[in-house]
C-alpha cells in the first residue's frame, strides 16, 4: 500500500526520490537504525504529543526510533549543529516506550524506541518543561504514520510544524514552512 494518495485514492509519486544503500519507499521498514528525517521545533508548551497512526489499515512499521535533543533556538543552524549527536544516539541503545507512556528528553539528548499498540492510533507524551526548541531525528519519515492527524501536537491539540527539516539517507523531502510550496496537511 502506498504512503501518499490523493482524494480519489490514486497514488501520488514524488517528483524526486533519492536512494541510499538500496533504501527507498518500497522498503519494509525493517531493522535499519539510520535516521530518515530530521526536524527542529519551537516548544512553547510544557507537554507535547507524538502521534503515529495506521494508514490504509496498517502502521508503516511497528516501531520507530526517535531522538530528542533540546536546544535554545528553533532554526536550521541549530538543527544541523545537533545532527551528528542525533545520528550517534539513534545508532546506539534506545529506551523502549510503549504507546501511552511519557518521554522526557535529557539535556544532552535522548533516544526512544517507540512501540505502537493495536489501535488505529498510538500516542506518547513528551515532557517539554523548560525546553525552548527540540531537534528530532526519526528512523522513519513521520508523515508515513499520518492518516488524519499531524504527528506532533501541543497540549491544546494544535499542530506543531517544524521550523526547519531535512530528509536524510537520500529520502525525498517536502517543506512544511511558510513558503509558496507549503504542504498544508489538509485534514489534521
Amino acid at each position: 500500500k502506498h504512503y501518499f494518495k490523493d482524494s480519489a485514492g490514486v497514488d501520488i509519486e514524488p517528483l524526486v526520490q533519492g536512494s541510499s544503500r538500496g533504501h527507498d519507499h518500497g522498503h519494509d521498514h525493517g531493522d535499519g537504525a539510520d535516521a530518515e528525517w530530521i526536524g527542529i521545533f519551537e516548544m512553547k508548551d510544557t507537554s507535547h504529543t507524538w502521534i503515529m497512526q495506521k494508514v490504509n489499515g496498517a502502521y508503516a512499521d511497528q516501531t520507530m526510533k526517535l531522538v530528542f535533543i533540546p536546544t535554545d533556538v528553533a532554526d536550521k543552524a541549530h538543527m544541523e549543529e545537533k545532527e551528528a549527536t542525533g545520528k550517534a544516539l539513534i545508532a546506539g541503545s534506545c529506551a523502549v516506550r510503549e504507546a501511552g507512556t511519557t518521554m522526557t528528553p535529557a539535556s544532552g539528548g535522548s533516544c526512544f524506541d517507540l512501540h505502537v499498540n493495536a489501535l488505529w492510533e498510538s500516542t506518547w507524551s513528551i515532557a517539554t518543561i523548560d525546553i525552548k526548541a527540540l531537534v528530532i531525528l526519526a528512523q522513519h519519515v513521520p508523515t508515513e504514520f499520518e492518516y488524519n492527524r499531524h504527528y506532533l501536537k501541543d497540549s491544546a491539540g494544535t499542530d506543531i510544524e517544524p521550523a526547519a527539516q531535512e530528509s536524510m539517507s537520500g529520502h525525498a523531502s517536502h517543506d512544511h514552512g511558510g513558503s509558496a510550496e507549503n504542504d498544508s496537511h489538509a485534514g489534521h
